[in-house]
């Protein structure tokens, strides 16, 4: 008991999704085992609404969630902000210099996250509020997935801006918009029921240090 008080010994359980495993989780952990080494770590691979079933029950002791999310049984802090942008590849090039409505864009083919995720449902929502529904070509479960698939012509993806990096990549670029997308957050999710063991307190702390 003294070694997990003192980091030098126990287990830390998380929970994230592909995207934010990916952009997100990773430099957190390696900071992490860089300063403790001895603390085991297990990384469970799941969409932000199968996380909170995680989280409730004990079986992860913290999550990365994509937000706008509720649960009064759950708390949230926002880690960072993150905004839903769609991109094109050559085969949509005329679109450059142009600036799409709503109706505009569902006329062509579109590469959607699957709608489990809260990244779609979120995209739903802004069309839904104008009584338009959004009928993909292609849905995927991988973040990097849609911008391959917008890169070799099967439409224009819905990504994340701040995963995307665009400068590096000449072979896609943005599709302006006329409306307002919504900004969301990445947020570490927890439970106020059940006590957070020393690791998790302190990779807590770290995520949310300067």
């Amino acid at each position: 008991l003294l070694h997990m008080r003192q980091l030098l010994a126990g287990s830390l359980k998380i929970c994230a999704g592909d995207t934010i495993s990916s952009h997100v989780l990773l430099p957190c952990l390696q900071r992490f085992h860089h300063q403790y080494p001895n603390i085991a770590l297990e990384v469970v691979n799941r969409t932000s609404t199968e996380s909170f079933d995680l989280i409730k029950s004990g079986s992860v002791d913290l999550a990365f969630v994509n937000t706008p999310a509720s649960d009064e049984e759950l708390q949230f802090q926002k880690v960072l902000d993150i905004h839903d942008i769609f991109v094109a590849g050559p085969n949509f090039w005329k679109l450059k210099n142009m600036s799409l409505d709503k109706k505009e864009l569902i006329t062509y083919p579109l590469i959607m996250l699957e709608q489990l995720s809260n990244s779609r449902k979120n995209i739903d929502r802004v069309f839904n509020r104008d009584g338009l529904r959004l009928s993909p070509a292609i849905e995927l479960g991988s973040h990097d997935l849609l911008l391959e698939f917008a890169r070799i012509g099967l439409g224009i993806s819905c990504v994340i801006e701040e995963f995307s990096d665009l400068d590096t990549n000449p072979d896609l670029f943005e599709v302006k918009l006329n409306f307002p997308l919504p900004t969301r957050s990445i947020a570490l999710c927890w439970s106020d029921a059940l006590p957070l063991s020393p690791s998790a307190k302190e990779f807590k702390r770290m995520v949310f240090e300067k």
